[in-house]
């Protein structure tokens, strides 16, 4: 059999390579006219896998293409961001040109610093004042963490905090 005899000889199984049977060379000129693996699969009536098995045994790597386009896109996404950013007055006026909530627009405004040209400084966000005047309020009126917490004024964690700083004995010089 010639194939154990290419095996012994140390190459690898299946048939020579300058023999391309008709699958995989359907598959190889999908792929050349820039079909992406799944489109290839539903021309061809094949699994991905199965596409992705003839690729490899044609010694391409479709991956490498794709990963180059994916890298465009996430570079293309990144420029889109900045000149919103760059435009925007407020943190609040770049999420809403975005699209996106105002928290992940400045954690990803923070996450481009850090990765290469920086966004400009925006003023800082406001922040809701905090709950703690409500929780104790409530907290003298003697209602628990647990219950200020179902009330949705404010975390049960959060509540217990106020409860043990309000506690904790001041220290007077």
């Amino acid at each position: 059999m010639p194939t154990d005899s290419r095996r012994k000889r140390g190459r690898p199984r299946g048939k020579p390579d300058k023999h391309v049977g008709r699958t995989r060379g359907r598959v190889l000129a999908f792929l050349d006219r820039g079909r992406t693996i799944r489109e290839i699969a539903a021309a061809l009536g094949l699994t991905r896998p199965a596409v992705h098995q003839q690729l490899r045994r044609a010694g391409r790597d479709a991956r490498r293409r794709f990963e180059a386009a994916r890298v465009a896109d996430v570079r293309a996404t990144a420029k889109r961001f900045r000149v919103a950013w760059n435009a925007s007055a407020t943190t609040a006026e770049a999420a809403a040109t975005l699209g996106l909530s105002e928290e992940y627009t400045v954690s990803r405004a923070r996450e481009l610093r850090a990765a290469g040209p920086k966004p400009k400084r925006l003023p800082p966000r406001k922040h809701p004042a905090p709950a703690g005047a409500a929780v104790e309020r409530l907290r003298r009126r003697g209602r628990t963490p647990a219950a200020i917490a179902a009330r949705g004024v404010a975390t049960a964690p959060y509540a217990y905090w106020v409860a043990r700083r309000r506690r904790a004995p001041t220290r007077r010089a």
